[in-house]
């Protein structure tokens, strides 16, 4: 495809730079570069950290092959929708059967993970009963609804410090604490 002016964006000399990056990453550099070129913003987009206190991963002896885990890792860390985790999760039972608690777990995780992102968060920590949710400065989460979220969830949530908050969670089943935490975090929405 040529451009008047813009020179060849998808041509030979572009292929291996799409296959080296992966099509979606090359489509999104290519849009900040243009919106940089532009003079727009490029908005920096969350990457949270989301860290808890059990064992979140696929087995070896659940998913034996190297090349087959490190492959639906890759699939998970591109996960952008409950949709998708939830058809990795069919994927998984069909081609694998039934979930460990770990890969249970592990998708429990990205599913936290997205919530964190929608909210700009930079690190969500999960320790028993308390979470710890670490704002990026460029958050999307204006200072007023965190300020109603400190008043309508009072002493289980606290200002730790600029942008850190803690959360006091009810001692549940981990199932019942991931389904806590990701309404909780659907508040903090734009």
């Amino acid at each position: 495809m040529e451009i008047r002016g813009a020179g060849n964006l998808l041509g030979a000399e572009q292929h291996g730079q799409i296959e080296a990056v992966g099509f979606d990453l090359y489509l999104k550099l290519l849009e900040e570069a243009v919106r940089e070129l532009k003079g727009q913003p490029v908005a920096a987009e969350a990457d949270p950290v989301v860290t808890v206190d059990a064992a979140a991963h696929l087995p070896e002896a659940y998913v034996p092959e190297p090349g087959q885990r490190l492959a639906l890792y890759k699939r998970l860390a591109g996960v952008r929708t409950a949709a998708e985790i939830e058809d990795a999760r069919r994927e998984l039972r069909d081609r694998f059967g039934p979930l460990p608690q770990a890969a249970e777990r592990l998708l429990d995780v990205v599913l936290l993970r997205l919530g964190a992102k929608a909210i700009g968060l930079e690190r969500l920590e999960v320790r028993g009963a308390h979470a710890v949710l670490a704002f990026a400065p460029a958050t999307p989460v204006t200072p007023e609804r965190l300020v109603a979220a400190l008043r309508r969830h009072g002493k289980r949530l606290r200002l730790v410090r600029e942008f850190v908050l803690e959360a006091t969670l009810a001692k549940a089943p981990w199932r019942d604490t991931v389904q806590a935490l990701s309404t909780f975090l659907k508040e903090f929405e734009p």
